[in-house]
């Protein structure tokens, strides 16, 4: 048999799981961590969150914050815009292609020796350097 609410009833007076309160609790945790709530605030809230009983004392807590997905969408940006290593792939990986399909439409086969030296620049630059003097693995500079 099906429980079902009354006719006037809409999901906000429905009673809150666990798993709402722990969502909304690592949201507030994520708006914490880009610095919107302070640890002070976050931790009141998070005491509210876990005093709801319904969906609807479950927005109070988020009602001044922006909807998830803001802090999505910053984080999609900033992949995007923090990713040089996977534009030099790109790069490297058209020009084997447009020297692979160069030697096969020309039949200069040779050309294919042009390869040998990509490869091996691909392999020194993906190693990170060494400090020889004191065993130790260098971060590689920004520029």
């Amino acid at each position: 048999m099906a429980f079902q609410t009354g006719p006037g009833a809409s999901d906000l007076d429905l009673r809150a799981s666990d798993s709402e309160r722990e969502a909304v609790i690592e949201r507030l945790r994520g708006h914490c961590a880009d610095g919107r709530i302070s640890t002070d605030e976050l931790s009141e809230r998070i005491d509210a969150v876990y005093a709801a009983r319904t969906r609807a004392d479950l927005e109070p807590p988020l009602r001044d914050l922006p909807a998830a997905g803001g802090h999505a969408r910053a984080a999609t940006e900033s992949r995007r815009r923090s990713s040089p290593a996977l534009a030099t792939a790109l790069v490297l990986l058209l020009g084997i292609v447009t020297v692979v399909v160069a030697a096969s439409v020309s039949g200069a086969w040779w050309l294919l020796w042009l390869l040998w030296p990509v490869l091996h620049s691909t392999r020194a630059w993906g190693r990170p350097r060494r400090d020889e003097s004191r065993g130790r693995t260098l971060q590689r500079s920004a520029a």
